[in-house]
């Protein structure tokens, strides 16, 4: 083939395979386009500066880089809107944008300088972006292997990271993330994570010198490494569960809490300060009631505790105890127990963290109780006269 080349698929969908001794002809760069049909590189050699292979490669089909392969696009490398592109080998791009479907298999090296992610790309290998990371609003990203990221990484969209992931500085989260029980987040020496919306939950571990919740939900059973500082929600668990903040926290959002028995409950685990200054909100999973005498601690700080205003909370329960899409309706503030079935003079307390049930005398009893206390110090004057 002439230096200067290009290989494109009829539309008759028929199927085009380059095998080694095609590869060796291309003496220095060319492009490729996929309209339909199928691509497969067989145990292509690349990797020397004198093979570049590609300068760009445009695909609208289904593109096949086997195991054992090694594809290099020095340009951009395009996997449109219905495409496929599998690599199982190890595939080179300056730049790669996704719209289709992109799946990196175990085994499989995918290494570019920038990534962007419109359709749904799904890592079972390993993947290294030197610079820039975007997933884009209404994409999706499954990251199952190992994953390197060295510039800033932002995701609009929706991901999931069950494995190893490592950043350099900068993420900003916008859309929904999950870190599986598997999975790690872990930023670089004086990184941030700053979510500004959507659902943040941590079942794995999320580390970085400063992370911030803007708005949206923190929820989940994990580990959070470093200060945290929130404006947004935060709930441990995905029902009943343990967070664990591994630093310290600044809690300016709400605290939403459930219970589901006396032994059954959220707990939030600091191991540093906590300033705890927005409103807290407890919610009663079925037909479960605390009763006199239950206490439910459900933060551990291992430093200072500040809390805000100590009346800014309240207990709810479902509106219908069977079903779970009834409503919340008012249980308990600190004005009373909203509930018939409860005595008058019982009352929810939540102090430093701790939800506790008890009895406080009705005023008219505190009168009668005042009252004989006066009369018995007069006794005990007129005798000592």
């Amino acid at each position: 083939l002439p230096v200067q080349w290009s290989a494109a698929l009829s539309t008759d969908g028929r199927q085009l395979l380059l095998s080694n001794d095609l590869a060796v002809q291309i003496a220095t760069r060319g492009s490729l386009a996929v309209p339909v049909g199928a691509v497969h590189f067989n145990a292509l050699s690349s990797n020397s500066a004198d093979y570049p292979l590609l300068d760009r490669l445009d695909n609208a089909g289904f593109f096949h880089n086997r195991a054992g392969a090694s594809a290099n696009v020095g340009g951009v490398l395009n996997n449109e809107l219905g495409a496929t592109l599998v690599n199982r080998g190890e595939l080179y791009a300056s730049t790669l944008n996704n719209a289709g479907q992109l799946n990196n298999r175990s085994g499989g090296t995918l290494q570019v300088s920038t990534l962007t992610n419109a359709g749904t790309l799904i890592n079972q290998g390993s993947v290294q972006v030197i610079n820039d990371f975007t997933n884009a609003e209404g994409a999706v990203f499954e990251q199952r292997g190992s994953m390197q990221l060295g510039g800033l990484s932002t995701n609009r969209g929706s991901l999931l990271v069950a494995g190893p992931t490592t950043y350099g500085f900068g993420f900003n989260n916008i859309g929904n993330t999950t870190i599986e029980a598997t999975g790690s987040l872990t930023g670089g020496p004086g990184s941030y994570f700053w979510h500004s919306s959507g659902h943040l939950r941590v079942d794995g571990l999320l580390a970085a010198d400063d992370i911030r919740v803007f708005g949206g939900q923190l929820s989940g059973n994990g580990r959070v490494q470093g200060t945290l500082s929130t404006d947004g929600d935060i709930g441990p668990g995905g029902s009943i569960g343990l967070l664990t903040v591994d630093g310290n926290l600044n809690a300016g959002g709400a605290l939403n809490l459930e219970i589901a028995s006396a032994t059954s409950f959220d707990r939030l685990v600091v191991t540093g300060n906590a300033s705890v200054l927005g409103g807290t909100t407890v919610y009663l999973l079925g037909s479960y009631r605390p009763t006199l005498g239950d206490s439910f601690s459900f933060l551990s700080v291992g430093g200072t505790l500040q809390v805000g205003n100590a009346l800014n909370w309240a207990v709810l329960r479902l509106v219908d105890p069977a079903d779970p899409d009834s409503g919340w309706t008012l249980w308990a503030n600190a004005d009373g127990i909203y509930d018939a079935g409860v005595p008058g003079d019982w009352r929810a307390n939540l102090n430093q963290g701790t939800l506790s049930i008890a009895v406080v005398p009705e005023p008219g009893t505190w009168a009668l109780w005042l009252a004989g206390l006066v009369a018995v110090l007069r006794i005990a004057r007129r005798r000592a006269v």
